[in-house]
């Protein structure tokens, strides 16, 4: 899976989503509220002009990841260490990146209700280094350096969600949610370092870092809650927070293993349609 694969697949998956709907809105005419929707928001008013069973949005929001955990401190190798293994400590930052997503959904019976959400998001974090780097002539001299890297990670996410939804008045509407998920996720790992250094080789300056890239697609679960606010009979704010989570592992040449859990927690903003 090469770099921008899982954003370029979840915009021909949203471009889908949203043909999908146009066509159900030209297609199905209108109705009256159904018995169970009326059961469902009792004491409001719902006009047959707010729409069917469908809907379908699109939202924009944050996405708070888990850090990767590194052994302390990693061993690595470099052509320049001969027979001395380099040791480095990394620290992963904080990664907060833009989310974006598109969903669908049908109202099933009474509050019960199911959606299909594709949403991506891409992160681009430090990586806080403090590494001590064998000596090319001597044993047991180190030279110590310290500095950040770059790593980049791109998540494709697929949520199927049962929904609970409750009314409130005419504009209101709440909803809790859950169900399984599947990430499609590349990760970049720091496994070691590179840098310069000058005759005679008493010290070193941290250029950049090697990383290996971790391609996978994994299960795991998603709660969440939104709210929604009907400022027309179709259209609507919406407003969802979501905990996703899906178990992973990347394994290091040395045979390291890493945890790399996909997913973490989202807070987005955008529109609802229903029709």
């Amino acid at each position: 899976m090469g770099p921008g694969r899982p954003r370029a697949r979840f915009f021909v998956a949203w471009l889908g989503l949203v043909l999908t709907a146009v066509a159900l809105t030209a297609s199905e005419p209108l109705a009256p509220p159904s018995r169970g929707e009326r059961e469902a928001f009792p004491g409001a008013e719902v006009d047959a002009e707010s729409g069917g069973d469908w809907f379908w949005g699109v939202s924009l929001g944050l996405e708070s990841a888990s850090r990767p955990s590194l052994p302390q401190p990693l061993a690595f190798d470099h052509a320049l260490f001969g027979l001395e293994p380099g040791e480095m400590a990394a620290r992963y930052g904080r990664s907060d990146a833009t989310a974006f997503e598109a969903s669908m959904g049908y109202s099933v019976q009474g509050r019960l209700a199911i959606a299909v959400t594709l949403s991506t998001s891409s992160h681009d974090m430090d990586v806080d280094v403090a590494a001590e780097l064998p000596h090319p002539f001597f044993f047991d001299r180190p030279r110590s350096v310290e500095g950040a890297v770059a790593a980049a990670r791109e998540q494709l996410s697929l949520h199927v969600s049962a929904m609970w939804r409750v009314r409130e008045g005419k504009k209101l509407e709440f909803a809790l949610f859950g169900g399984p998920s599947w990430f499609e996720l590349e990760k970049e790992i720091l496994a070691g370092l590179e840098f310069e250094s000058a005759y005679p080789y008493d010290e070193a300056m941290l250029t950049e870092g090697n990383v290996l890239t971790h391609s996978s697609v994994t299960p795991g679960l998603h709660l969440g809650a939104e709210a929604a606010w009907w400022f027309r009979p179709r259209a609507g704010l919406l407003g969802t927070i979501r905990h996703v989570y899906g178990p992973d592992e990347f394994e290091l040449p040395d045979g390291t293993r890493i945890d790399l859990d996909a997913g973490g927690l989202q807070a987005l903003i955008g529109l609802r349609f229903r029709f």
